[in-house]
């Protein structure tokens, strides 16, 4: 039958794979040659890729669920267009793919694990910040009931769109005191969403660099420092967790900013729509959060 081998044949093959003459090209590696190999240089990994999901459901005795969930690139090349006529245009392809990503992992001799992720620029001229653009929509976020007869609508028509110019992540490697630290430059220029609950919805927000607003009052952007600087550090916590209560191994990520203090980010909102009307726009000028520390845990 076609595209099989017959056995008759398997121990020729054999043979003429094991002959000396098979090899007669290849140097055999010596066992204290093996033990220098090593990868110092590291691994490069180029990134494309949209995820799409029909339904991702948090389930406790009722449940939460997120329906119509897509992530991949903003597919648009101009950004902040609610902020300036026209937008600015970024040097980006336009897809709706997360695309053009290079991650490039390094182990250190201490064990630490480091990734860094940002543009991969395969044109000669490339020079400059090149950022990565990405967007997020979710259809829909419900509550339902344990027997799924009754839900309410929270959010609908969720659009996010974005860019990150670098991010960083070290795993450290110390035992029962390893943690994660991480530090991501990003820019979010459009989110729109409708809050059925409520009865309003929010169009044209934006979340930004120290700065941005200031650089906007004056017609200019500056794409290196259009974006807000957030470090996270991620470990277990054990102990008293902001009350009476003692929890082990609770998950606890503190929030920073660029200077290791205080998050800053400009912050804006172009329309607050309540009865189908707009009421007006918001801005909000380096808004701070400091000390801020999420401890999560089970009841």
């Amino acid at each position: 039958m076609k595209g099989t081998l017959s056995l008759k044949l398997l121990p020729a093959c054999i043979a003429a794979l094991t002959c000396s003459q098979a090899f007669a090209e290849l140097t055999p590696i010596q066992d204290t040659e093996l033990g220098t190999v090593s990868g110092q240089s590291g691994i490069s990994i180029n990134l494309e890729t949209r995820v799409t999901m029909d339904e991702f459901r948090y389930t406790d005795e009722g449940s939460i669920s997120l329906k119509d969930v897509t992530f991949g690139g903003a597919d648009k090349t101009a950004f902040f267009e609610g902020q300036y006529a026209g937008g600015r245009v970024l040097p980006i392809t336009q897809s709706n793919m997360l695309d053009d990503v290079k991650i490039d992992v390094d182990v250190r001799s201490d064990g630490d694990l480091l990734i860094s992720v940002g543009a991969l620029c395969n044109t000669p001229g490339c020079v400059g910040t090149i950022p990565v653009d990405f967007g997020l929509s979710v259809g829909s976020v419900d509550l339902v009931s344990a027997d799924g007869l009754t839900s309410t609508s929270v959010l609908e028509n969720f659009n996010m769109t974005g860019y990150f110019t670098a991010a960083f992540f070290q795993i450290e490697n110390d035992g029962a005191n390893g943690e994660i630290n991480a530090k991501v430059s990003f820019a979010i220029d459009d989110i729109d969403f409708d809050a059925p609950l409520l009865g309003m919805g929010i169009r044209d927000m934006y979340i930004a660099g120290a700065g941005f607003n200031e650089d906007l009052e004056f017609g200019a952007f500056d794409i290196a420092n259009s974006g807000a600087v957030a470090r996270l550090n991620i470990r277990t916590a054990q102990g008293n967790v902001g009350g009476a209560q003692e929890v082990d191994n609770a998950l606890q990520i503190s929030l920073a900013g660029n200077s290791g203090d205080a998050f800053v980010a400009d912050v804006g909102i172009g329309a607050v729509i309540i009865g189908g009307t707009s009421i007006g726009s918001f801005t909000i000028d380096d808004l701070a959060l400091s000390n801020t520390t999420l401890k999560i845990y089970g009841h």
